[in-house]
């Protein structure tokens, strides 16, 4: 993947990108779960093994403690944590080496963590390992009590009749109100009985006729809840009886919670938030696709933001466009498609490097509003750039229809879920290449043995559902020797690489060529009609390898010994190579440039391969 990074004037002109600088790669799996750990805000994780010795750690939180990531491995839980927090994490980490999930919250100085410790299960059950998440809950703790003490004052308020208090008669007919109640009215005083409450919608007036009527019926005391402009109300509604025990008048104490509820509202949100950046880091973890990770991370983005439409843009190889790699609430054929490089959103968020908040796409003059979100009447967004240890990725963006004023925890909880982005599509990055070197030669960059004999097994398997031959096209060069002999190694390598450069132009798209070992080669063939169709290719194999090579290469003849095996779905992936083996020494004891044709097809009735040969002309 290729990236485009800014200009240099244009990176000048701009602040810094927010976070730490993209470094190398890291050198081990380990490093990257710890890059994975970090992207979390707020909190820890720690994996233990049976042992109960870190694994790997990471988080920020990890500082209240007193350790450095760096200095964990091998650590014992003692050695981690103080010795009263040990005393109550060391029974939980047993039980879940037995299989239990158990979380509670610990105390320590300055901190209040909410702890979970959970077993890590190996494919066959096995507890292999406890992973231990911590979350600082402190600022909860601090939040709740601010609103006890938000609560105090209240009720201190209410002493004071600073609510708004007001009393109705058996009519229904306001024919109290206190000085709060009165400003809330915008009146100097009550001129008289006023049958409801000025300034509710009539859904709302409704309501309180109906918790006015309950108290009247039953005697006892109720609450409803009223809205009045922007502004939410909480209020008592309690019964005055009169000398005869019958219900007189109805008192009433709204209290203003508005504040309140903003509050709560955020701290909500924000813990909501938090846990959900928790979830997507351990889903990270576990992902073993980029189309599983980026789709879960854009439905927890527009799940915890409340937006419509979310997406992920993943920059093309030549960093001219991107596509949409991913996304929520976006029309049917959406995925996939480009939206160009230019003067956009996305755009902007990459070449600045930092992330881009619009309120409303109508006002904005930084840029022009993408064709996508243009035929969504895509009003308000959030974007932030997704970088990996390799350089840009993409972007990561949330989108809604209508204006919106996002909040800067809104745009911290999009920017980490990016860094988290980032660093497990790193890991991934990583593992895949990992892979394609476990499975492909160093020299000519073919596949290696290994990934040639998982592919036939996949070709031998699909014959049970269709119709067709797999044919292997096994061949050595006749007359190799000679060029290490007389030119040394390096041109002989020279000539291998030319060698399967051919043989890929030569073949189909679907084939696959693979290096044997030395200078064998073998061609994987599939859907092929009949035994010609095979022969047919193993003659292009030999067309592609006897012409000259590269000097100095070209002054020594080199042919090809091809020996072709068809098989079916009762044929067995080493019976079809022993087959082209055989076939192919067949063709060397021949002479150089000549096919052998057996088969691996085992008969009706049996097993094993039943070998049919013949040897073609040079």
């Amino acid at each position: 993947m290729r990236s485009r990074e800014p200009r240099a004037a244009d990176a000048e002109a701009r602040e810094a990108p927010r976070g730490p600088p993209a470094g190398p790669p890291p050198s081990n799996e380990a490093a990257l779960l710890r890059m994975i750990l970090d992207a979390v805000p707020e909190g820890a994780m720690t994996v233990l093994d049976r042992d109960l010795r870190v694994v790997v750690a990471g988080g920020p939180i990890l500082e209240r403690i007193g350790a450095t990531p760096g200095a964990l491995a091998g650590a014992a839980l003692d050695d981690l944590w103080p010795r009263e927090s040990a005393q109550r994490l060391r029974p939980a980490c047993a039980a879940a080496l037995d299989g239990a999930d158990t979380a509670f919250d610990l105390d320590l100085p300055g901190a209040v963590l909410r702890v979970r410790v959970a077993p890590l299960r190996e494919p066959e059950g096995r507890v292999a390992a406890v992973l231990l998440s911590t979350h600082d809950i402190t600022v909860f703790d601090e939040q709740r009590e601010r609103l006890a003490e938000a609560e105090e004052r209240y009720r201190a308020l209410t002493e004071v009749s600073s609510d708004e208090i007001g009393r109705f008669d058996r009519d229904l007919t306001l024919v109290y109100a206190n000085e709060s109640l009165l400003a809330a009215l915008g009146l100097p005083e009550l001129p008289a009985p006023l049958p409801g409450l000025p300034g509710l919608s009539p859904t709302t007036v409704e309501s309180w006729r109906a918790a006015l009527r309950q108290v009247l019926a039953s005697g006892e005391s109720t609450s409803v809840h009223f809205t009045r402009g922007r502004r939410w109300f909480d209020a008592r509604l309690s019964p005055e009886f009169s000398a005869d025990g019958s219900v007189a008048h109805i008192v009433f104490e709204a209290r203003d919670w508005s504040d309140l509820k903003a509050v709560q509202d955020n701290l909500a949100a924000r813990v909501a938030q938090q846990r959900a950046l928790a979830g997507l880091a351990s889903a990270s973890l576990e992902a073993d696709d980029v189309d599983t990770l980026l789709g879960s991370a854009v439905a927890v983005i527009a799940e915890q933001l409340g937006v419509g439409l979310a997406k992920v843009l993943e920059l093309t190889d030549d960093a001219d466009a991107f596509v949409v790699r991913a996304g929520v609430g976006w029309r049917p054929g959406t995925l996939g498609t480009e939206v160009p490089w230019g003067a956009n959103q996305a755009t902007h968020t990459m070449t600045s490097g930092m992330p881009v908040l619009v309120t409303d796409s109508r006002d904005e003059d930084r840029f022009a509003l993408a064709d996508l979100l243009a035929s969504h009447a895509v009003r308000s967004g959030m974007s932030a750039p997704i970088r990996t240890p390799s350089g840009a990725y993409g972007v990561l963006a949330a989108h809604t229809v209508e204006p919106r004023v996002f909040s800067d925890d809104d745009m911290l909880f999009l920017e980490a879920a990016a860094g988290l982005l980032g660093t497990a599509l790193g890991r991934l990055e990583a593992q895949a290449a990992l892979r394609d070197q476990a499975l492909h030669d160093p020299l000519t960059g073919l596949a290696n043995r290994a990934l040639l004999l998982e592919r036939i097994d996949v070709a031998l398997a699909a014959l049970a559902r269709e119709d067709g031959l797999v044919a292997l096209v096994f061949f050595d060069l006749d007359g190799f020797k000679p060029v290490n002999d007389a030119l040394g190694h390096e041109a002989g390598d020279e000539v291998l690489c030319e060698v399967a450069e051919r043989l890929v132009a030569s073949m189909r798209p679907r084939d696959t060529v693979a290096r044997f070992g030395g200078d064998e080669f073998v061609v994987l063939c599939e859907g092929l009609e009949d035994t010609a169709a095979a022969t047919a290719l193993a003659r292009r194999v030999v067309d592609a390898v006897g012409r000259p090579y590269r000097p100095p290469a070209d002054l020594f003849p080199i042919s090809a010994s091809v020996g072709v095996a068809t098989g079916g779905s009762r044929s067995t992936t080493d019976a079809l190579l022993r087959a082209a083996d055989g076939a192919m020494y067949r063709a060397k004891a021949v002479g150089g440039g000549c096919v052998a044709v057996g088969t691996a097809q085992a008969p009706a009735g049996g097993e094993g391969a039943a070998d049919r040969e013949h040897e073609g002309a040079r």
